[in-house]
């Protein structure tokens, strides 16, 4: 599955950061989200209790499963025809001590964070039209009032600066960061999956772009 891949070229480094204790939230695998179908949107194949508990009944108020007070990000792949986009939600769930090499090859202890990614899904272009991406924006806010602590909503900037301006206006921070302009993020990834500070489930799209 993972050949030779250069951005990871050790695989059980990659399989070493599964937690099959856990699964992807949402009943379809790769949604499609049609702006000419009103009747499909992410809340409604949402397993709201993979990530939620139901704090009090009466009211209807939810937290977290896993650190309920810990800001949560979120960055969207956005895409409009034969393409897919992506949505993922992550946080830091603490810290581990790594060793790097300086500028002479020397190790130094060091401190970086453990990332969570609490859900990830790959969302399908319908065939002859558009993905309505109005309807993860909606989501995004529906997670939000159902108790996910959003801290900052990034976009990879196409198609973005109308969803951008509405978060803002929202109080919810929101950026642009493009992953084609500059590798960092890439290169994060790597670093967090090959130190073991990353955390998921198994979900086969993902290990498929990890591959890619």
């Amino acid at each position: 599955l993972f050949s030779s891949s250069p951005l990871l070229p050790q695989r059980e480094r990659v399989y070493a950061c599964i937690d099959d204790n856990r699964r992807h939230p949402f009943t379809i695998e790769e949604p499609t989200l049609s702006v000419n179908d009103a009747d499909v949107r992410l809340e409604k194949i949402f397993n709201k209790s993979d990530l939620f508990s139901l704090v009090d009944t009466y009211r209807k108020t939810y937290k977290c499963l896993v650190n309920p007070n810990t800001p949560r990000y979120i960055h969207v792949d956005l895409a409009l025809k034969n393409d897919c986009a992506g949505l993922a939600c992550s946080h830091i769930s603490g810290v581990k001590e790594t060793v790097i090499l300086d500028d002479d090859q020397r190790p130094i202890r060091t401190t970086a964070p453990i990332v969570y990614i609490d859900f990830m899904v790959r969302i399908r272009p319908p065939d002859g039209s558009e993905i309505d991406l109005g309807k993860i924006r909606e989501f995004i806010f529906y997670l939000s009032e159902t108790g996910l602590p959003i801290q900052k909503v990034t976009y990879d900037g196409f198609q973005s600066a109308e969803s951008k301006q509405v978060f803002i206006k929202n109080g919810v921070e929101s950026e642009v960061i493009s992953v084609d302009r500059k590798p960092d993020p890439y290169l994060a990834l790597k670093s967090a999956i090959m130190e073991g500070r990353v955390s998921f489930y198994r979900y086969k799209p993902f290990i498929e772009e990890l591959n890619s």
